[in-house]
């Protein structure tokens, strides 16, 4: 079983991440600061190496905006990996295996209303450093 985890940070808001998975031996673990190099990496990688799992916090942090998360869930599922989002509270880390219909459109809004408070809050982070 080959387990690979992608994480994004944004780092005017996220301190640090701190990320514990037990249960799983990940064999490759990518994490972006504020911009997506890594998960390019991981794109490319899972067509040279096809992992059978992805841990991702939540399914937002596979892109910008909802257009891009679509496409990367999409290439991400026709490779056969099965993404798992990750919840510290939940014991079994495989029970949280994604399955969604991805043309939802309130999935879509959900994402796109995440995106957008994301996008307030870095602003808002800015606004507060060039303050200082």
């Amino acid at each position: 079983m080959i387990v690979f985890a992608y994480f994004y940070s944004e780092p005017l808001l996220e301190a640090y991440l701190k990320i514990v998975v037990d249960q799983l031996k990940i064999d490759r673990i990518y994490h972006d600061l504020g911009a997506r190099y890594e998960l390019e990496q991981l794109l490319e990688d899972c067509y040279q190496t096809t992992p059978n799992y992805l841990v991702i916090r939540k399914l937002e942090e596979l892109g910008d905006s909802w257009k891009v998360v679509k496409n990367n869930y999409q290439k991400l599922t026709n490779l056969g990996i099965k993404i798992i989002s990750f919840n510290s509270d939940d014991k079994d880390v495989l029970k949280n295996i994604i399955n969604l219909d991805i043309n939802d459109s309130k999935l879509a809004e959900k994402i796109e209303k995440e995106q957008q408070k994301l996008s307030l809050r870095k602003g808002q982070a800015l606004t507060r450093i060039k303050s200082l």
